[in-house]
């Protein structure tokens, strides 16, 4: 897995989190539909493979990347960089606030609340 220079701690981030692309004109959340067993405050804890787009993560509203502007379609094809490659979660790294996901559309996706509150 890549790790992101400059970028160490974080918290975990679970169903619900909220999620922000530059590139778009609303945030979205992220979506768990398949429990990996492992729960935060009653939610279900995220792993780096939870990034598929329409399953996991939602359209942004409207993309600015394109012209005339249009609906957001998610084109993420990697798994979240910057996972927790210490803690695994159905053997694959748990996912962290300060992970981020690339967009093949020109945006990169953030986690702007990890969804524990």
């Amino acid at each position: 897995m890549q790790k992101i220079p400059g970028i160490s701690k974080g918290s975990y981030v679970v169903a619900g989190a909220e999620l922000k692309c530059p590139m778009g004109s609303s945030s979205s959340k992220l979506l768990i539909p398949i429990s990996h067993r492992v729960k935060i405050k009653g939610k279900d804890q995220a792993n780096i493979l939870d990034f598929k787009p329409m399953l996991n993560i939602l359209p942004f509203g409207t993309c600015k990347m394109s012209y005339p502007p249009t609906p957001c379609i998610p084109m993420i094809t990697a798994p979240w960089l910057n996972g927790k490659e210490d803690v695994l979660i159905e053997m694959a790294p748990a996912l962290l606030n300060t992970s981020m996901c690339i967009c093949g559309r020109g945006g990169v996706i953030q986690i702007s609340n990890d969804g524990q509150s």
